[in-house]
């Protein structure tokens, strides 16, 4: 085994691709149609003798066929058992996805079938002829990249009809040629290790050259923490110099001090105190003052009522005046006309009169009544914007002297 797995597994892998594709037409593959291509690659037996050199072309020729066919190679095997040393390869089509339409056809990895089955070619000949030029275009192919980095000819001493001693002059050119590129290949790789290491050694170098850049930053970086340090040491000492001589001035002072700061924590607990005492008189005015608004909103609903009421009676009473007035006006026609008894009319018209002053008196003193209702309504709305103007300025921080000297200020 030289690569992937043996014939039989691979057979199974072919197989299973074949059930899972579909031809040109979409249909399922035939049971005689081709599923697998496989090939042979021969050696001269004087490879048997060489083993190095049986290593190195077998190497070349996985390149090769991997180059060739990618992911569809699926097994290399080499045989050692007959006369001339082989290779057996085994390739079977891509496998069937959503992508390619659950392809699979022969001539996706072999070229000889795909030129063949050309729509181009329609007569026989044609058809025979395009798939001999692809053979020996593969056998071409394999000489230019593989066989003559070997020592090997493009075709045997049959086929080129050369006599023994000219065939042999032509073996040791090409074993000449052989020399000459196994050198250039070996050179080459030579030259690739060694630009590999140029390049490594240059990334190397890089890399120190950048890292002794970075150290030499972190240095400079450092230097100049020193300086500053040093810079700032000594200002510390000079302050420490000058702290030591305010220290003394401080020592002598304390005392004055803490008796300064004791009397102010008197002080501020006497502010404490009265703050409480002002808070205290605050919420007691607040509560009198919103007891006070709360009666004179009683006091105003009581007041509205009434007016209303009386509203109410003045309303039926210019009603009962208006009946009066159409009487006595009927009554001083009926007069005029001498129509009734004249004293029965004026005993009527003198009821009616007397009625009517009466209903006006009633109107005049209900009239007064709502005035002075109205009056003390003002009067009870006025106290209520005055309270509430009072509680505004307790709730938003003033205390009674202060708002004793606002009120004095606006009269």
């Amino acid at each position: 085994m030289i690569f992937g797995v043996n014939f039989r597994s691979a057979a199974k892998i072919a197989q299973s691709r074949a059930e899972q594709g579909r031809d040109n037409l979409g249909r399922k593959i035939r049971s005689d149609a081709q599923i697998a291509i496989g090939g042979v690659i021969s050696f001269p037996p004087t490879f048997k003798k060489v083993p190095d050199k049986l290593d190195a072309i077998v190497s070349d020729c996985v390149q090769y066929l991997e180059k060739r066919f990618t992911t569809n190679l699926l097994s290399i095997v080499l045989h050692m058992d007959e006369k001339s040393p082989h290779l057996h390869y085994f390739v079977t089509p891509p496998e069937p996805t959503i992508e390619n339409n659950f392809r699979f056809h022969i001539s996706d990895i072999y070229q000889p079938i795909k030129r063949r089955d050309s729509p181009s070619r329609s007569t026989l000949k044609e058809k025979s002829d395009a798939f001999k030029e692809a053979c020996r275009k593969i056998q071409d192919t394999f000489y230019e990249e593989v066989s003559r980095y070997h020592g090997l000819g493009r075709f045997g001493p049959r086929r080129m009809r050369l006599p023994a001693a000219a065939y042999k002059v032509l073996q040791h050119f090409k074993s000449l040629i052989e020399k000459g590129f196994r050198d250039i290949k070996l050179w080459n790789k030579a030259l690739k290790i060694k630009e590999e290491k140029q390049n490594r050694t240059h990334q190397e170098l890089k890399n120190k050259r950048q890292e002794l850049l970075e150290r030499e930053n972190k240095l400079l970086d450092r230097e100049k923490i020193l300086f500053e340090n040093v810079k700032v040491t000594k200002t510390n000492h000079n302050n420490l110099l000058n702290f030591n001589s305010k220290l003394k001035e401080k020592e002598s002072s304390i005392n004055e001090r803490e008796k300064s700061a004791t009397i102010r924590e008197l002080k501020l607990k006497q502010r404490e105190y009265e703050a409480t005492i002002e808070i205290t008189e605050a919420e007691h005015v607040k509560k009198t003052a919103n007891r006070k608004i709360e009666e004179a909103i009683t006091a105003t609903e009581k007041a509205n009522r009434e007016y209303v009421k009386h509203r109410q009676y003045i309303q039926a009473t210019s009603e009962i005046m208006m009946e009066y007035e159409e009487k006595r006006d009927i009554i001083l026609q009926a007069t005029k006309e001498g129509q009734g008894s004249r004293l029965k009319l004026t005993k009527l018209y003198e009821a009616t009169l007397s009625k009517y002053h009466q209903a006006k008196d009633n109107i005049r003193s209900l009239l007064e009544n709502i005035g002075l209702l109205q009056k003390r309504v003002d009067e009870l709305e006025k106290e209520n914007g005055q309270l509430s103007m009072r509680v505004h300025m307790l709730e938003n921080g003033y205390t009674s002297n202060s708002m004793q000297e606002r009120e004095k200020t606006n009269g």
